[in-house]
Order: C-alpha cells, then structure tokens, then sequence
C-alpha cells in the first residue's frame, strides 16, 4: 500500500489547492473531506452554527472508510483535535501520515472571502482556531503555507520520509523505482558516484521521473 497523506488545519489554509498537487505530484487519489460532511453538517456551517463532536463523528467514520478503500491518497480534512486524528486512524486501519498547514490568520480570511461557492464562512474561522490542536508526538509534520502552492507541495514531498529505497539505479533498479512510485510509495533513489562513467545518476534519473525523490 502506498502512503496515505492527511492535509489538516483550519478552513482556507490551502488544504485542498495544495492537497491537489500533492496528489497529482504523487500519482496518488486526491480526496475531498468536505465531501464526506452528512447535509445536517453543511446547513449548520452555512448558517454560522460550529460543529460539535458528534456532529463530526459520521463524517470522520465516511472519511475513513474512503481512506481504507484508498491504495495511494491524499486527504484533505481538518482534523483540528487529536481524537479526530486517532479515530481517522483506528478506522481506517492504517498508519496514516499528517501534515498540518499554517498561515497566519489574515491570509486566511482573504482565501475564505476570495473562494466561491463554499459553504464554510469566515466567522466561522475563530472556532476552528480555538478547536485546533497541533499535532502532539504523532506521525507527521508541520508545514508553513506561505510560499507559492506548487513550492509548498514541493516542501512536502521532500520532507515526508519514503516509504521504500531503491539502491543502484541501472535498468532493474530504475524500473523498479519507477513501478514503486506509480503506484503510489513514496520511494527515495540512491545511485553510487563513479567518475567518470557514474555521475548524477539518481538526479538523472528522478529528472525523468518526478515522483522519485532522491
């Protein structure tokens, strides 16, 4: 199985335009955890009503089930508390990898104001942020979304730790890590230098093949 990626944080901090090149960066299935929220969710957060636990469990249970039918995925979802990151683990039966997004707060309101059609509205933001717990000695890292998203899904994929390492890079070895990286591992390449035959291999290698990380 491949590595399942969960984006939290609170809402407009760029879960899902980030989610989305994490996704097609690494061959993975991109999954929008709004999707998942149950109409009674959506008409409260529409009116400005905040979610309480038991309005988010059936939703986190829906998401989790998506999760486990998932071979290779990319989440996006809140997940604010640590409860609701433990239950999206014990559900989903896997070991499930976090990556917690950070802006500062007024970057945020002008992504909520500026993205149409969403039924989260900004007043809303103040209780996320008194909901939200960081991530505490889970698997996962904290990552600041400040830059452009194409350098912060970059950051991401250079940061979260493979899944499998290919040693020697000559036909089998790049075959292999190709195959691995297609289906969704987060796989890291490694190719000896020999001057003058053996140079770059891995950087020459990964060029081709942008879901390889050396």
């Amino acid at each position: 199985m491949g590595r399942r990626i969960i984006l939290m944080g609170v809402s407009g901090v760029g879960k899902t335009t980030i989610g989305k090149l994490l996704a097609s960066g690494t061959r993975a299935m991109f999954i929008e955890g709004d999707d998942y929220h149950p109409p009674e969710n959506i008409r409260k957060m529409t009116a400005g009503t905040p979610l309480e636990d038991e309005d988010r469990w059936p939703w986190l249970l829906a998401l989790a089930q998506e999760i486990k039918r998932s071979p290779a995925c990319v989440v996006a979802c809140s997940a604010l508390k640590k409860s609701y990151r433990t239950f999206l683990s014990e559900k989903s039966g896997e070991d499930l990898f976090f990556v917690q997004l950070v802006a500062e707060a007024e970057q945020i309101q002008e992504r909520i104001k500026s993205r149409a059609g969403h039924f989260m509205p900004g007043k809303l933001l103040d209780s996320q942020f008194s909901s939200l717990e960081d991530l505490d000695n889970e698997l996962g890292i904290l990552v600041n979304n400040s830059g452009t998203p194409a350098k912060v899904a970059e950051q991401i994929i250079s940061t979260v730790p493979s899944e499998i390492g290919i040693v020697g890079l000559g036909p089998i070895g790049a075959n292999l890590a190709r195959n691995f990286a297609g289906k969704g591992y987060w796989t890291s390449i490694f190719n000896r230098e020999s001057p003058p035959l053996e140079v770059d291999v891995a950087s020459s290698v990964k060029e081709e093949h942008q879901e390889l990380k050396t």
